[in-house]
């Protein structure tokens, strides 16, 4: 065989293995963009008009056939993504529950790809594998979970929750066989992601009941009681209680404690979504609002919020890893080398994961670099930020406030007793949005609009609460007297 065209494929192909000079260039124009970006953020918008922005050219023109430089990449980059939608790394972004983004993560990921190495199994990668163990381990710690625990680091919140209720599934099918009996017991403030899961791990048809919350927001312990007998009684299998530490709309956090005595007493499934609140136990507060939570036999928290890192890292974490293993442990032929007894678990036991990044890397770099004294001391300032802005609130007049916060996001509405308050609040979160610096985002809880303020990006501070709240007085004088 000729090796002509095997040499002319490998010359045109060296555009993926660039020279030390090509390659030194566009790290230095990359890396330039990425410091002007992070001074540029004090002043940058929170977010951007759509309706106003020119979309992306399509594909044909953004796949150049010879290579590019980074002074075009860049300019696309910068005239049609980066400034467009929401800026989720703004000091201003309280519209969801940020993290922010890390500067430090974004290091962890540049070694980790560069390095391409496989976290995966344990013979392929052994250190990446025991970086990532000894970060569930942290987080088990965290929730004073027993020895037997495991976990896995996973993309989110979402596949952390299919995972922890295929586990559950498992461990109940063994008992139950008929999945149409199954009864699982949510709250309306239940993220939607558990639902989405439910119906792709193919307990779509289970029932499923919506358990009233109380007037803290927080699922109604006593009728969930009651509701749990009543389906015993009636020859129903109830299966799962999943509790919330840290709702998406309310940021309330159920009552653990009550929630785990329920579930040993009717043998179920204790889960808890703390994909928001979990972070929070770094803090003195933390502890005490999710007390209870060490009792859960799954729970799933989300390094890309409290954690403040990037998107794209969330966990979840078994008290018993054997529940764990029987759910995802296999095999495969071409794997043999894979499946050996070792000494540590690695993910791909653990998760329906087989090829995925060395997520731990962000982790442990952000840790590393900032300090555990400064992630502690920004978890109780979201607390505190929270709870200043919610004391300031209820001293508006025309601002109703129902509760104070749990955590860091506030619930509030505009209420000045002469008009319908969801109309009021619509056209009061409108002319706020006029203002740039940051953003704000609204719900509707039980068919009511309201306006929530979520502190949690790592940025947010004192000045940008104070400035929300300058505004929002500004913006009360257009509403007197409409109806």
């Amino acid at each position: 065989m000729k090796t002509d065209k095997i040499k002319k494929l490998e010359k045109i192909s060296s555009a993926l293995e660039p020279n030390q000079q090509r390659f030194n260039r566009m790290n230095k124009d990359i890396s330039q963009w990425a410091e002007k970006f992070l001074i540029d953020l004090k002043t940058l918008p929170a977010h951007y008009t759509i309706q106003r922005r020119k979309k992306l050219p399509g594909w044909k023109k953004l796949l150049n056939k010879n290579p590019g430089s980074s002074k075009n990449l860049l300019k696309i980059f910068n005239q049609k993504i980066v400034n467009s939608g929401v800026n989720p790394a703004s000091s201003g972004y309280v519209a969801y529950i940020p993290g922010g983004g890390v500067p430090w993560a974004a290091l962890g990921d540049y070694m980790a790809d560069i390095s391409n190495l496989y976290s995966g199994a344990y013979f392929a990668c052994p250190g990446a594998v025991e970086l990532e163990n000894r970060m569930i381990s942290w987080m088990c710690h965290l929730l004073k979970f027993p020895n037997t625990a495991a976990g896995n680091i996973t993309s989110g919140g979402s596949m952390a929750n299919l995972i922890a209720l295929v586990t559950a599934r498992d461990k109940f099918i063994k008992k139950f066989k008929n999945q149409t009996n199954w009864v699982i017991y949510l709250s309306s403030q239940t993220h939607h992601s558990v639902e989405k899961s439910l119906r792709v791990i193919g307990l779509g048809d289970i029932k499923v009941r919506k358990i009233p919350m109380d007037k803290h927001f927080r699922m109604n312990t006593t009728i969930l009681s009651d509701t749990i007998s009543s389906d015993k009684n009636s020859g129903l299998h109830p299966w799962l209680v999943l509790g919330n530490a840290g709702t998406t709309d309310t940021g309330a956090c159920d009552n653990l404690i009550v929630l785990s005595k329920i579930c040993r007493k009717f043998n179920l499934w204790f889960h808890v979504d703390a994909a928001y609140g979990g972070f929070f136990l770094l803090s003195p507060q933390g502890k005490k609002i999710m007390k209870g939570i060490n009792y859960a036999d799954s729970v799933v928290m989300d390094p890309h919020k409290g954690l403040f890192l990037p998107y794209g890292i969330g966990a979840v974490l078994i008290r018993d890893k054997k529940y764990l293993m029987e759910s995802f442990k296999y095999q495969a032929n071409y794997m043999h080398d894979i499946y050996r007894e070792e000494e540590e678990l690695y993910p791909s036991l653990l998760s329906p994961e087989l090829t995925r990044p060395f997520r731990a890397m962000r982790m442990w770099l952000t840790i590393h670099f900032a300090g555990m004294k400064a992630l502690k001391a920004s978890i109780e300032e979201k607390i505190l930020l929270a709870r200043y802005f919610y004391e300031r609130i209820k001293k508006i007049p025309f601002i109703e406030a129902p509760l104070p916060p749990d955590f860091s996001v506030v619930l509030f509405r505009y209420n000045d007793g002469m008009n319908d308050p969801d109309t009021m609040t619509q056209r009061f979160l409108k002319l706020i949005r006029k203002e740039k610096s940051f953003y704000i985002s609204s719900t509707l809880i039980e068919g009511h609009v309201y306006l929530r303020l979520a502190v949690l990006c790592f940025r947010t501070h004192l000045i940008h609460v104070d400035k929300v709240l300058d505004t929002m007085l500004k913006c009360r004088l257009p509403f007197r007297g409409i109806v």
